[in-house]
This record gives structure tokens, sequence and C-alpha cells, in this order.
């Protein structure tokens, strides 16, 4: 009974410096020395401004709007095949490499094959490499992109 009745005192007791408040319930924003918080719909909003720098908490959300999207590079080569492999791959440059180059796990590069004219088909012959997980790494002549693949020998 003791620990009922010490937990429903620890309950109702507010803790002292600790309170949330409700801005609004439709949303709306309040502006004042330069400072601006916006609010939703019943959202509790917790904000800190230096300058031109505001660090919400919770479900604040920001009135930027995206105004253009970065749209994926177009690759520049085919998958190579097969993958896995057993004593090597072929690659399809869609577009002229500077060079074709494959790494492994920690980023040495085991083997390099130089500039690939584009639509070109190439052959990599790695049966000299061990069993594992290789990165085939292709950089583009003209814009020098790069691209990856994950290729395996089993």
């Amino acid at each position: 009974m003791r620990p009922i009745l010490l937990l429903a005192a620890l309950l109702a007791t507010p803790l002292a410096g600790h309170t949330q408040t409700v801005l609004a319930s439709a949303g709306t924003g309040h502006a004042a020395a330069g400072l601006r918080v916006a609010h939703t719909v019943g959202e509790a909003v917790i904000g800190t401004f230096t300058g031109d720098v505001a660090l919400h908490q919770g479900f604040h959300q920001q009135t930027t709007v995206t105004t253009a999207v970065h749209e994926a590079a177009p690759p520049l080569l085919m998958p190579p095949h097969p993958n896995p492999f057993t004593t090597g791959v072929r690659l399809t440059a869609l577009e002229a490499l500077h060079g074709v180059s494959v790494l492994d796990v920690h980023g040495r590069s085991l083997h390099h094959h130089g500039p690939v004219p584009g639509h070109a088909t190439i052959e990599l012959d790695l049966a000299h490499l061990a069993a594992g997980t290789y990165v085939v790494m292709a950089r583009a002549a003209r814009t020098g992109a790069t691209h990856a693949f994950r290729i395996i020998k089993p």
C-alpha cells in the first residue's frame, strides 16, 4: 500500500522548472525581436535561436520549400558481368572513360585499365585475385564523375 501512495504522490507533484506549453491548437506563427516561431496543430514548440541559426525540437515543420532537385548522373558503364566471377568480368562503357580500376575492400588499387572509348566493351582478367569482394571504379574522361560497382569472386 505504501509504494502505491508514494507513486501517486510523485505523479501528483509537478516537476519544478519543467513545463510544456502548447502555443495554439490550429497552428500559427509569432514574431518578436527579429525571431519567428511557427507551429502546427496542438504542437509544443521548443526553439533556441542564435543569429541566423534556429534549433528546433519536436514536430516543428520548417517553411522551407525545395525549388530544385539534382538528377542522378547517368551511369558510366553497364553493370559488370558475370557477377560473381571466376576469371574476369566484362564491362561496357556508356561514355569515354579516363580509366577503370579494381579496388579491394581497403581501397587499394589491384588492377587498372587505361582510357576506354565510349561504347567499348573491355574484359578485365582478374583470375589472379583471391576470393572476396571487390569494387570496380570507373571515372568519366569528360566530367571526372565516378561510378562504382561491387563484384564478388567466390
